[in-house]
């Protein structure tokens, strides 16, 4: 059996910062496509700004906007940062998520050390890697029905 003792608190620290940084990289983004729209009011015609990289990051985050869509060789851009951000922060919560499963003492230590005081950030990292593996049908039923019964799991303990 493995000591959860310092990964807990390194996988929490590294999902909260991950998350921190792609919310402000969304926040630039929003910011950025606002300025845009706003000038193309103003009689000049611009370009359609390109969705947020940390709009979606690779695991399909819809942090930005809920309604965007891509595809998936537009969403796996390797070069991205806020993708790659995203990949780290997704696997951290899975992470987290299988360690809470396995350790029911576990959820309420990590529940304190993530945003808001609860499971949330791992709930909503499991769901985003979810929902990409199967809207890009890379994924096997098995390992779906394990991730859909780990998010119940987790839903229970919130």
């Amino acid at each position: 059996r493995v000591s959860c003792e310092g990964l807990v608190p390194l996988l929490c620290a590294v999902m909260t910062a991950v998350g921190r940084l792609l919310q402000q990289q969304d926040e630039q983004e929003a910011a950025r496509q606002q300025q845009q729209q706003q000038g193309a009011t103003g009689g000049g015609s611009t370009t359609p700004a390109p969705p947020a990289a940390g709009g979606f990051g690779l695991l399909c985050s819809p942090r930005v906007s809920e309604s965007a869509s891509g595809s998936a060789s537009s969403l796996m851009d390797g070069s991205s940062a806020a993708g790659e951000a995203s990949i780290i922060e997704v696997y951290c919560g899975m992470l987290l998520g299988f360690l809470v499963r396995d350790c029911a003492d576990l959820a309420p230590v990590v529940a304190r050390q993530l945003e808001g005081g609860s499971l949330q950030p791992v709930v909503g990292a499991v769901q985003r890697c979810l929902h990409f593996y199967v809207s890009t049908g890379a994924i096997t039923e098995h390992t779906k029905s394990t991730l859909e019964e780990l998010l119940q799991h987790l839903s229970s303990c919130a």
